[in-house]
């Protein structure tokens, strides 16, 4: 048995993050944006 929740969409099922995503390294801002997408990929 899984300890881990089942997917809630079928593998391969990419969309839109809705909010914006950003992230630092050392205190800089590295990553930020508004584009971001959720991907589910394959169980290994």
């Amino acid at each position: 048995m899984r300890d881990y929740p089942a997917t809630i969409t079928e593998t391969d099922h990419i969309e839109p993050v809705p909010k914006r995503v950003r992230a630092t390294l050392g205190g800089q801002v590295v990553l930020d944006t508004t584009r971001a997408l959720y991907a589910w990929e394959r169980e290994h």
